[in-house]
């Protein structure tokens, strides 16, 4: 009955299209609650304006007037760190989630304006093309090789590192051969993955264009970066980036965790590993460490600990399963994060003006970490390398040299300097997308054409057979000439 009136609803929308609101499909379909936050929260946001706005994911949400939610738990059974699995397991769990099923036979009934996906690198991609929409593909991190293939955006592996490389914009000769060499694999990669997403959309979208085709639906990327997160580097026009959309007052904490943070008059360090790294399955090695070191100090730990109980706990640590990151890291009394290095945690330490202790694990976080201790608000500790003494130093250093908080408080009045509100920008672009029924305006020319012309393959061998033939006839005409010249005289001596 509610999938009834959820498309009833829908149905309607589609035939007297009131106003400016827009029927809107998001896809957020990877099990990382972090990335979950960012997509709700735009999603929720475009609905709150009037846009009807049905969401995919595997995270429960409510859903609300104008915002309907179609939940694929199972999908959070899904390492995170498997990227074929992601591809492949992904799309089966949503193309048979029966709500997902219900969607795609009502397309009769149904109209959708536009698809908003995050990262656009699963088959439910096709989605756009059984609904005949445009796409706007959602980047949770800048400098993706396979998000800036998509919009074909320019990134010289001189000084643009992969996002998935811990190098900054500062690479020594190896790091920019290593950048160059794992970079131009991607293609590869991409080719795998729309083979994978090519072979299951055989099963459930029978008759859908190839993952390629898919693809030229995009019109817009929005990237949750902004010039204080990331070294500057080129954008075409129709990648738009949006960092800190999601960021705001947060609200306020339960009273019980308000009391704790209040009492903690000489400060606290929030700990927290996200929702990918369970700080219990690191070994009793590791969280020795831990309680040792944090345990001498003279501040109040905060820690997301995700079992009821940690064997000797010290006295100063404050233990849930979960907490509301951004409130707890925008109190006054907040003086240092340790953290994995996940994008969303740098994003929200830096924004409410909290230097870092990271310790990577997977992913992007090498890269989040090394820009944050190049930008001077963090330093990394290596798990591998984690020692009492390398833990203690790198505390210490960071809640004592007045340099690093100096670092993180420019860093954060630059994120929070922007000309408009990068929700307001995210919206306004979404709506410049269905205002124009797309954005072919903004894409490049680079975007058509073949591989070999958009490198100038072609014109450099061009040249360098011009070049060939130029020295070829200098060379003869040289001959010619010392054959002249010399011949003439020897004929003189002779005679």
């Amino acid at each position: 009955m509610r999938l009834l009136n959820l498309f009833k609803l829908i149905a309607i929308c589609s035939l007297y299209n009131l106003g400016k609101a827009a029927n809107i499909l998001g896809v957020f379909p990877i099990p990382s609650k972090s990335h979950d936050i960012l997509g709700s929260t735009l999603c929720k946001h475009l609905s709150n304006l009037g846009h009807n706005v049905t969401y995919i994911s595997p995270f429960l949400h409510e859903s609300q007037k104008d915002f309907h939610h179609i939940y694929v738990k199972e999908i959070e059974t899904i390492r995170v760190d498997h990227m074929k699995q992601i591809t492949q397991d992904i799309s089966d769990l949503i193309f048979n989630n029966p709500e997902v099923q219900q969607l795609i036979n009502s397309k009769s009934v149904l109209k959708f304006d536009l698809l908003i996906h995050f990262m656009g690198m699963d088959s439910t991609l096709a989605l756009a093309h059984h609904f005949d929409v445009p796409i706007i593909i959602f980047s949770p991190i800048g400098g993706f090789p396979h998000i800036n293939n998509l919009v074909v955006n320019p990134t010289p592996f001189s000084y643009v590192p992969n996002a998935l490389l811990p190098f900054t914009e500062n690479m020594n000769f190896m790091e920019r051969t290593i950048n160059t060499a794992v970079t131009l694999m991607f293609p590869l990669h991409e080719a795998i993955m729309n083979w994978i997403s090519d072979k299951s959309l055989e099963k459930y979208l029978p008759g859908s264009l190839p993952m390629q085709e898919i693809k030229k639906r995009i019109e817009l990327v929005l990237v949750n970066t902004h010039i204080s997160t990331e070294s500057p580097r080129p954008y075409v026009p129709n990648m738009i980036q949006i960092g800190g959309f999601h960021l705001h007052n947060p609200k306020p904490v339960d009273e019980a965790l308000k009391n704790v943070l209040d009492e903690a008059k000489e400060g606290f360090i929030y700990f927290s590993f996200g929702t990918n790294v369970n700080v219990k399955e690191l070994g009793e090695n590791v969280m020795d460490i831990f309680r040792k070191v944090l345990g001498n100090l003279p501040l109040k730990i905060i820690m997301k600990y995700e079992d009821d109980f940690m064997e000797n706990k010290p006295d100063n640590f404050y233990l849930e399963k979960w907490f509301p990151q951004p409130a707890v890291l925008a109190h006054p009394n907040a003086k240092l994060f340790i953290t994995h290095g996940g994008y969303g945690g740098c994003t929200e330490s830096l924004y409410y003006g909290v230097p870092m202790v990271c310790i990577p694990f997977f992913g992007d976080q090498f890269k989040n970490c090394a820009d944050a201790e190049i930008n001077g608000y963090s330093i990394t500790v290596k798990l591998n390398e984690l020692s009492e003494k390398s833990f203690s130093e790198g505390l210490n250093k960071v809640l004592y040299d007045e340099q690093f908080q100096e670092a993180v408080k420019f860093k954060s009045e630059m994120y929070r300097d922007q000309p408009m509100h990068p929700m307001d920008k995210a919206v306004y672009w979404i709506e410049h997308v269905l205002k124009h029924k797309g954005a072919k305006h903004l894409k490049i020319k680079g975007a058509d054409l073949p591989w070999y012309q958009y490198l100038l393959v072609d014109v450099f061998l061009f040249l360098g057979f011009v070049i060939l033939i130029a020295c070829f006839i200098s060379i003869c005409i040289m001959k010619f000439l010392f054959r002249k010249l010399f011949g003439a005289k020897n004929k003189i001596k002779v005679n």
